[in-house]
């Protein structure tokens, strides 16, 4: 006869605790497993929108009063006599811009003839087919545009500009108290 340390009794009721304890786990690891996944889970909202809800709220909405940054009205939008009033390099710079804008336009106007973008600013080129409808956009702020001082969260923009800053009552965050256009996208 062989010699068992435990009875029968004692081995089934371990078998028995054990199935218990194993049954008690798991749903304990099921219980937490939900309150975790409910409160780490990271959703794409922006308060009580999704992304997309979000973006659908704003297009059913645009005559609600949204906060939209733009400067002030009493501060002038300034386009001549820049090099009196400013450095000399930036108004290089903003009268480039200004030409390259103007020569788009001019461009565009013409028929059968399409703007395209290069290292030097651009060139008026034959249009193809399919670029006569889907001229370039000149004054947009990803081609030749400047961003709009009065609605500064649109693509539309305007011709090359700079702003004189008052000294006495603004604190300016650039080095200079003339404010370019090209300065502002940095800010925006």
């Amino acid at each position: 006869m062989k010699h068992t340390p435990y009875s029968k009794k004692s081995v089934d009721l371990m078998f028995f605790l054990k199935g218990v304890l194993f049954v008690l786990l798991m749903i304990w690891i099921i219980y937490y497993s939900k309150i975790f996944s409910s409160s780490e889970s990271f959703q794409n909202t922006i308060g009580p929108f999704t992304f997309d809800s979000y973006g659908k709220y704003m297009m059913e909405n645009q005559n609600e009063k949204l906060v939209r940054p733009r400067l002030t009205k009493n501060i002038p939008i300034e386009t001549e006599d820049c090099e009196s009033k400013c450095n000399q390099r930036a108004c290089i710079q903003m009268a480039e811009q200004k030409r390259i804008l103007n020569e788009c336009l001019k461009c565009n106007a013409q028929k059968n003839k399409c703007y395209a973008k290069s290292i030097i600013g651009g060139v008026c080129n034959d249009c193809d087919d399919s670029e006569i409808t889907g001229k370039m956009d000149c004054l947009n702020i990803l081609n030749f545009g400047c961003i709009n001082p009065y609605n500064i969260d649109s693509n539309n923009g305007v011709e090359p500009y700079f702003i004189q800053m008052p000294t006495d009552t603004v604190t300016s965050p650039f080095d200079t108290d003339c404010v370019f256009c090209w300065q502002l996208k940095d800010f925006v």
